[in-house]
């Protein structure tokens, strides 16, 4: 008979924080499409929920809520990225659809990529140097198809995605520039302060933009407290928890969950047409993303 080691309970433990936190996040993209208000009021909505929450979850935790000058001013930075980042998201949900606009944002594995490679010294790697081309082979299936029938509006929708991964490629190198500054900066604290500095900048872009804060309706209510604390902290809290204790390649597997569910949702809850030529883009990415993030340490983050 064969028992059981703790370590074994302590990995199985650790992936299941995060395919339950993948899995959470997934909604992100659901939420955004129900919610009748603007991109940047919902950015606010969600940042503003769920960095109170995780500012009280850091207080009962008697975590550190200052750092010093040049770290806050990194976790600053990386406040206003993840604003832009989650506003053109949400732009390109509107002309995507979640399942697309979530996929082309999970493109952020190359900019990292081509960032180590340009200013890092660091190898391509075979796994890359598939990986890239075949994205871009799988884009191309996805949008060809898209611009033929949608016009204009799909094609800024995509350049919305790809605007979606630099910012936040840029909000992930940031980040881990923070926490190589000072390495008792803790995931909950760092994404507790991003939140906090996002959720005012986002409510003072809609409001420059004409967007209106006030929710009107229950559905929109319950979509936006629903995308803050399913998504912002459980999903988040989750997946930041068991990543370090998760091989990167089962990490790599389990976080592409995230595009994948939400792919299935937009076909799933809001009719979205199937056109085998993007179901082929749509593989043909995923697999490239899988490929570029294998070598990302610690594994990669969902993109939203």
């Amino acid at each position: 008979m064969m028992i059981d080691k703790p370590q074994d309970h302590h990995d199985g433990l650790r992936t299941l924080q995060v395919t339950a936190g993948a899995c959470l996040i997934s909604f992100s993209a659901v939420f955004v499409r129900l919610a009748d208000a603007g991109p940047n009021a919902i950015s606010f909505y969600r940042m503003a929920i769920g960095g109170v929450v995780l500012l009280v979850l850091a207080l009962i935790r008697r975590e550190r809520l200052w750092y010093g000058g040049r770290v806050m001013a990194l976790l600053v930075t990386c406040g206003v990225l993840f604003a832009a980042d989650l506003g053109v998201w949400h732009i390109a949900i509107g002309f995507l659809g979640p399942g697309l606009a979530t996929l082309i944002g999970n493109f952020q594995v190359f900019f990292l990529a081509a960032f180590g490679m340009f200013f890092l010294g660091e190898k391509l790697g075979w796994r890359r140097a598939v990986g890239i081309p075949m994205a871009v082979g799988g884009l191309a299936l996805i949008v060809v198809p898209g611009v033929n029938i949608a016009g204009g509006d799909f094609g800024v929708g995509v350049s919305c995605g790809l605007l979606t991964a630099l910012s936040y490629a840029s909000f992930i190198l940031l980040l881990k520039r923070a926490q190589a500054c000072d390495p008792t900066l803790t995931p909950l604290a760092a994404i507790a302060i991003v939140s906090l500095v996002s959720a005012p900048l986002s409510g003072a872009t809609a409001l420059a933009l004409g967007e209106k804060l006030v929710v009107n309706d229950t559905v929109t209510l319950w979509a936006l407290i629903a995308y803050g604390l399913l998504c912002q902290v459980a999903g988040w809290v989750l997946i930041t928890t068991g990543l370090p204790g998760v091989p990167a390649s089962r990490a790599g597997l389990l976080l592409l969950l995230q595009p994948v569910l939400t792919l299935a949702w937009d076909y799933l809850f809001f009719a979205k047409p199937v056109m085998p030529l993007e179901i082929c883009g749509a593989v043909l990415a995923l697999c490239a993303i899988y490929l570029g993030s294998r070598r990302v340490p610690g594994g990669p983050r969902p993109a939203v």
